[in-house]
């Protein structure tokens, strides 16, 4: 009896090896699609990256907002390394040029099977690989100057448009004096004894 149910085992081990039970994951594929010539940033996780994106499935859209007949696309915000997208898209944006564009083909346990999110609605059925097209349009690095100057921008914002209209005015006034317009004769006057 003990032997039968070895064999048993041995066989149900065999049948879910062939059967594809053991299947390992799929591997996320990275294609760059357009090359910049200079490239002197580069995504990092931390990042609050933009881009223009379109994901497909089956050649269909799923996701995204493509270029219209100008050029123009609401471009997608996030920080990389916080969960906000799926998983394949921040893996596949790391190390990516501003400016470049890749195409992403993202596995089901990468993309909208990954465990670490819970989706209302999925675009796909489970077990589903999809593709990504993205371009980088920005990257926000905290801790640099330009990321400090966003953040009291967005904290600012009306206050520091204004400030800068009054500095520039100001400064265009005080152009204009040193230029000899608005200039007043100057008078000598005479010292009273």
């Amino acid at each position: 009896m003990m032997m039968m149910w070895r064999a048993c085992l041995v066989a149900l081990g065999a049948l879910a090896v062939l059967g594809g039970v053991r299947a390992e994951k799929q591997e996320l594929i990275r294609e760059v699609v357009e090359v910049v010539e200079s490239c002197e940033t580069r995504v990092q996780k931390g990042d609050e990256v933009a881009v223009v994106h379109v994901g497909y499935y089956n050649g269909q859209q799923i996701d995204g907002v493509p270029r219209d007949e100008n050029g123009n696309a609401e471009p997608l915000r996030f920080k990389i390394g916080n969960g906000e997208i799926i998983e394949g898209m921040e893996v596949g944006l790391l190390d990516t040029c501003l400016g470049e564009k890749v195409r992403l083909t993202i596995p089901p346990h990468m993309a909208f099977d990954d465990g670490r999110k819970q989706f209302r609605h999925k675009p796909v059925p489970s077990k589903a690989t999809v593709i990504y097209e993205i371009e980088v349009v920005g990257i926000d690095r905290p801790g640099t100057l330009k990321h400090t100057t966003k953040v009291l921008y967005e904290s600012m914002g009306d206050l520091v448009s204004v400030g800068l209209v009054v500095l520039m005015v100001g400064g265009a006034v005080y152009v204009a004096s040193r230029n000899g317009n608005g200039n007043k004769k100057r008078t000598n006057r005479k010292k009273r004894n």
